[in-house]
């Protein structure tokens, strides 16, 4: 029930930190493993549901990693390549120049310099779609070992809608982060809402700090939007005047995975901070991009799990007071249960064309204290990787439900 699949690792990472080139088996299989490929090691023989990451091996000439892969009866095979313009990303056929040769298989391996050409990455989804094996790709300048704790985090995770031990997590990282760089740290997400802090006894805390952390956000002002602008537009750790009479500078910098910003740390400057302060901080802002990752992993299989309950509670399949407990109702709550059908689901049927992703088929559903305090429930149609950006998706900064969809509410 834990186990997670590919379409549940994809919404969970999402792009630009991992992109989807062909998955023939669908997004239904379950990922049970990530493992890293070493030319120098007996390659597995069986490994099934297994992700592997083709360490040193460029899309072109990964054409016997594919077959290898599936052999073992592997989901998916991750390479390194462009922006997933291109149709496929693996190997097809050629073998370039050697790097390493794997025991087992006796065959030589491209090294893997220099960017995957479009047309290595083309012959590698066709050599993967033959095989059955959903091929996947990271920047070319993504750090093998920094992909494989992000995906190995990400079907690690445990659902947990609060966040769970990952929140706690945090709180042991900003205070970890504080001892190294010798000022009081906080944790943010990208809406500048803090999410954990330090409390490292004889460590200034000016007043806007203290506020933002007794209000769990930022106090806004412009003058605190343009340093957010200068720290998101730099690529490592930035010092910050302060803002007033009452504030103490800063010293920050932004969380990020595959391109995506994640959050950021900050650090309060009382001018006493360790001469390496900019090194640890960076240090530590990989580690919270690990830590972010895994809790939106939790929190995404918790939705999955929580959409699934209630199609079956709807549909007469799951134990109303089991479910109703899962869902946080009160038994013998009054309900009201509103049908609908999306727009783009009644036009596939007329047309007999469903979307690419399957994406109509994966409804997930939230709930949440409405106005009133009135639980709603939802369910959303979107798919976060065909349909991020459209008004009221996932994507929109909005609630996360579709326009069409009607809201099931609730009431007394």
């Amino acid at each position: 029930m834990d186990t997670r699949t590919l379409g549940e690792l994809l919404d969970t990472l999402g792009e630009p930190a991992l992109r989807l080139l062909t998955a023939p088996a669908g997004l239904t299989t379950p990922v049970t493993e990530v493992l890293l490929y070493d030319a120098h090691a007996p390659f597995p023989d069986r490994a099934p549901g297994a992700l592997l990451l083709a360490v040193g091996v460029r899309a072109d000439a990964a054409a016997a990693l594919v077959d290898e892969a599936a052999a073992a009866r592997m989901v998916g095979l991750v390479v390194r390549g462009g922006d997933g313009s291109s149709s496929g990303q693996g190997p097809s056929s050629g073998q370039g120049p050697s790097s390493g040769q794997g025991p087992s298989s006796g065959h030589v391996l491209a090294s893997e310099q220099g960017p995957s050409s479009p047309q290595g990455l083309a012959d590698a989804a066709d050599r993967a779609r033959e095989r059955g094996l959903a091929l996947l790709t990271v920047d070319e300048d993504a750090a093998w070992h920094h992909v494989h704790l992000l995906l190995a985090g990400a079907v690690g995770a445990r659902p947990s809608p609060a966040g769970g031990a990952a929140l706690g997590d945090l709180f042991s990282l900003a205070g970890a982060v504080a001892t190294a760089v010798g000022g009081a740290t906080v944790i943010e997400d990208p809406r500048q809402r803090i999410l954990a802090h330090s409390t490292i006894p004889g460590q200034p805390v000016d007043e806007p700090r203290r506020q933002g952390i007794l209000g769990r956000q930022v106090p806004g002002s412009p003058e605190n939007t343009e340093q957010y602008r200068v720290l998101f537009a730099s690529q490592g750790p930035v010092r910050l005047p302060a803002l007033s009479a009452e504030e103490l500078p800063r010293l920050a910098v932004a969380v990020r995975a595959g391109g995506e910003t994640l959050g950021s740390l900050w650090v309060v400057d009382d001018g006493t901070l360790a001469p390496d302060a900019e090194e640890a901080l960076a240090q530590g802002a990989s580690t919270a991009a690990l830590l972010l990752l895994r809790a939106r992993a939790a929190q995404e299989l918790s939705r999955h799990m929580t959409g699934d309950l209630l199609r079956r509670l709807l549909d007469g399949t799951a134990e109303p007071a089991t479910a109703a407990e899962r869902l946080g109702l009160a038994p013998g709550t009054p309900v009201r249960v509103a049908a609908f059908a999306l727009e783009g689901r009644r036009r596939a049927r007329r047309t007999g064309s469903r979307p690419r992703c399957g994406c109509w088929t994966s409804y997930g559903s939230s709930a949440r204290r409405g106005t009133g305090g009135m639980p709603v429930c939802w369910s959303t149609g979107w798919c976060t990787r065909c349909c991020r950006g459209r008004t009221g998706g996932p994507g929109s900064g909005s609630a996360g439900w579709p326009r069409t969809s009607c809201a099931a509410r609730v009431r007394r």
